[in-house]
C-alpha cells in the first residue's frame, strides 16, 4: 500500500475547490513517482490519476516542474517539522541520532524519489538552487548542532556536519533496494534493522577512541603498498 503525502499545514477544515484539486495531483504524482522508480509521469498519468483535466495543472501550480517541485517542498516541510519535534525533545544525542536516522529511513521508503527528483528538477525551476538544495538546507544545520552537543555531552571527535549528512542520506538511499535482499522482512522490521546497523556505523566513527588522522576529501596522496 503507498503511502499517502504528510497533510499542508494543520488546517480546521479538508481543502476545497481549488486547494483540494491541487491536493489530488499531488498525491497522483507521488503514487506514479513511486510505482514508476521516480521516473517523473507525464501530465496526462497524473491527471488521469487525479481525475482532473490536464489544465488544472496550469491552473494550480503553473506548469508540470513547478508541480513537482511542490511535491519536493512537502517533503522538506514533513522532515523540518519532525526536526523541530527533535530538537524540542529532552532526548540526548545518540537518542536524537537514533530516532532521526529511523525518521530518515522511513521517509526513504515513503518517498524514494525525493532526492533525485529535486536533482531532476535543478534546471527546470525558477528557484532551483533552493530546490536543490532543499534538504540539506534543512539538515547540514541540524547535524551541526547535534555533532556539537554530542561532542559536548558523549565524546564524539570532531566532523564536518556535511560528511554527516552524505554518510545517513548514501545509506539510507540503498534501503528500498535492501528490500530484495531481505525478503523475510516486513517493512518495520526493515526498518528497525537498517536503523540499527546504520547507527552502530555512525556511532563507531563518532567515537573519539576510534579517531585517527584522515585524508579523506583532504587532496592527500598516499605512497607505499595499499596506495
Amino acid at each position: 500500500m503507498l503511502a499517502s503525502l504528510p497533510s499542508p499545514a494543520p488546517a480546521g477544515r479538508p481543502p476545497k475547490g481549488a486547494d483540494a484539486t491541487r491536493e489530488r495531483l499531488l498525491q497522483a504524482a507521488h503514487e506514479l513517482l513511486v510505482e514508476q522508480a521516480g521516473a517523473p509521469p507525464s501530465l496526462s498519468q497524473v491527471c488521469g490519476r487525479a481525475g482532473v483535466q490536464t489544465g488544472m495543472v496550469r491552473y494550480c501550480f503553473g506548469n508540470k516542474a513547478n508541480m513537482l517541485g511542490a511535491l519536493v517542498e512537502r517533503i522538506r516541510s514533513d522532515v523540518e517539522a519532525e526536526l523541530e519535534q527533535l530538537v524540542a525533545s529532552a532526548l540526548g544525542p545518540e537518542q536524537q541520532l537514533r530516532r532521526h536516522v529511523r525518521a530518515v529511513v522511513r521517509n526513504f521508503l515513503r518517498f524514494p524519489y525525493g532526492t533525485r527528483l529535486s536533482e531532476q528538477l535543478r534546471t527546470g525551476l525558477d528557484h532551483r538552487e533552493r530546490i536543490t538544495h532543499v534538504f540539506g538546507d534543512v539538515l547540514i544545520p541540524f547535524y551541526g548542532r547535534l555533532l556539537a552537543q554530542g561532542r559536548k555531552d558523549c565524546g564524539w571527535r570532531d566532523l564536518d556536519p556535511r560528511l554527516l549528512f552524505a554518510s545517513i542520506a548514501g545509506m539510507a538511499d540503498y534501503v528500498s533496494g535492501a528490500r530484495s535482499l531481505f525478503p523475510e522482512l516486513d517493512e518495520q522490521r526493515l526498518v528497525d534493522r537498517f536503523t540499527d546497523h546504520t547507527v552502530a556505523l555512525l556511532l563507531g566513527g563518532l567515537s573519539a577512541a576510534g579517531e585517527r588522522p584522515s585524508t579523506a576529501l583532504s587532496g592527500s596522496r598516499r605512497t607505499g603498498p595499499g596506495a
